[in-house]
Formats: structure tokens, C-alpha cells, sequence
């Protein structure tokens, strides 16, 4: 690279590099310059939007996928990724939207689909999910995650049964990975409370192996209703107050659920 300093495609190949190996603020540096370098070029727009995304700065990423999008309309990425942030921060219409754009433009890819399917599960389009997550399973190799989102979205619309088989399909396709973990955790906490006990040493995994902060905010948030329900007051709140301090992005709480929550359970003035 120091050979070739003024090379886009080298600059745009090293900053997905530094994605992986979660050096974020290295991946702006070579995306800031890549733009500079050709500001018609539409991939270092994309990587330094999904580079934003990882340091939490949202705003800069959604700027840098709509500038992608006005010089390719039909860039499939670009839109999920728009998508999925606006999804995150609860604006479900333009981030299904958005979602359901990418996944016309590009049917087989996997985290799209998926993105599209939890995106209406939160939205609480229920049926609707439950379709997209079949869509997910359909398309490629069982998915945990994807079991996982179907059996919430199917007890929702009231069927138990048919939650308790997917999230046995969660467990046989992948027994340890945190989706599945919390997968059964949750349901027991909803539907099964005498498995409390359980359902809590089973957050307490899912939490442990979370893969992103906001996975792991949705994981305490289920382990402090467990903790609420045993009477735990104190541990649930702490439980909740680093869910916030992780679902936080750019000083708003994009989970509001988690936030009211933590607002009922701390104890009000004397």
C-alpha cells in the first residue's frame, strides 16, 4: 500500500480488511481517501458506510449508502444496508422498504432475507415474518437464527406448538450458538416459567457469546425479565443499564422496549 498510496482499489480492499479484524477507525482512513481519491466510485462509499455503522455513527452511514444509492439506484447492498440501520432505529416503513428493494434485487442472499425477516418480526407484522424466515431457511443451510425468528413470530400469532418444534430445529442445528440459546430462554420466560432457573443459565450463555453489542442488549433484556421474575430487582436493573449503555447510538436509545422496562423496574422517589 505505502508503494501505492493513490491506488482506489488496494485503499477499498484494505479498508474491508480492517472491517474484519474490527479496526474500525483504520477502515475510515482508507475509505476517507479511496473517496477522496474518485468521489464517483461507489465502493468506498459502501465501506465507509458499513465501517460507520460499526463505530456506531449511524447518521455518517446512512449519508454514505444514500450517496452510493444516487450513483447506483440498483445497488442491492447499499439498500439493505440503509434498511437494516433504519430498521434498528424504528422507522419500519422506510427500513422494510428498503429491505424488501434489496431483496428484490438480490432474492438468494441470505442477510438480506434475514435482515428483512427481523425487521418485520420487530415491526410485529408477525405473519409477514414468519413467511420471510421460511424464506431464509428455504434458501440456504438450516439457520439457528432464522428458527429462532420464526418461533417468535408464530407464538405470537398463538401457536405454541408450532414455536416449541422450530426452536428444537434451532437447538439440533446449532446447540451453543448464542441465537439458539437464547432462543429457549426466551420461551421459557414467556410461556414456561417453572423453567426459570434454566431459561436464566441460558441467557447468561447467550450473553457471554453475543456476536455484536446490540445482540447482546436484546440478550440482557430477556435475562433481566428472568430476573424480575425470580425477584431479582437489583440484578435485573444492572442487567438492563448495560443493555442501554449498548443499544445507545449517537445518544439515543434505539430499543425503546429495554428503556421502559428499566423505567419500571427502578424504584421511583420515597
Amino acid at each position: 500500500m505505502d508503494a501505492e498510496p493513490q491506488n482506489l482499489a488496494l485503499r477499498v480492499q484494505r479498508g474491508y480488511a480492517y472491517i474484519e479484524l474490527g479496526a474500525y477507525e483504520k477502515a475510515l482512513m482508507d475509505f476517507d481517501i479511496a473517496v477522496n481519491l474518485d468521489p464517483a466510485a461507489v465502493a468506498p462509499y459502501v465501506g465507509r458506510g458499513k465501517a460507520h455503522f460499526h463505530t456506531k455513527e449511524w447518521n455518517a452511514a446512512l449519508a454514505d449508502f444514500d450517496q452510493a444509492l444516487a450513483l447506483d439506484p440498483e445497488l442491492a447492498d447499499a439498500h439493505a444496508w440503509r434498511g437494516h440501520i433504519l430498521s434498528e432505529l424504528g422507522d419500519f416503513d422506510a427500513g422494510i422498504e428498503a429491505l424488501r428493494d434489496a431483496t428484490d434485487l438480490d432474492e438468494t442472499d441470505l442477510t438480506k432475507q434475514m435482515w428483512l425477516a427481523q425487521a418485520l418480526l420487530d415491526s410485529g407484522n408477525f405473519s409477514a415474518a414468519k413467511a420471510a424466515f421460511s424464506t431464509v431457511l428455504s434458501l440456504g443451510p438450516p439457520s439457528a437464527e432464522a428458527y429462532v425468528g420464526r418461533a417468535m413470530a408464530e407464538a405470537a400469532l398463538g401457536d405454541i406448538e408450532a414455536a416449541q418444534v422450530n426452536l428444537s430445529h434451532a437447538m439440533s442445528t446449532a446447540p451453543f450458538d448464542p441465537a439458539s440459546l437464547h432462543g429457549r430462554a426466551w420461551f421459557y420466560v414467556a410461556h414456561q416459567q417453572q423453567n426459570l432457573y434454566e431459561a436464566g443459565q441460558l441467557a447468561l450463555q447467550a450473553v457471554d457469546g453475543a456476536p455484536s453489542d446490540l445482540d447482546k442488549a436484546r440478550y440482557l433484556h430477556t435475562l433481566a425479565r428472568i430476573y424480575s421474575q425470580q425477584g431479582y430487582q437489583e440484578q435485573a436493573i444492572t442487567a438492563l443499564e448495560e443493555a442501554v449503555a449498548l443499544a445507545t447510538i449517537e445518544d439515543k436509545v434505539i430499543y425503546e422496549d429495554i428503556l421502559a422496562y428499566l423505567e419500571e423496574l427502578r424504584p421511583g422517589p420515597e
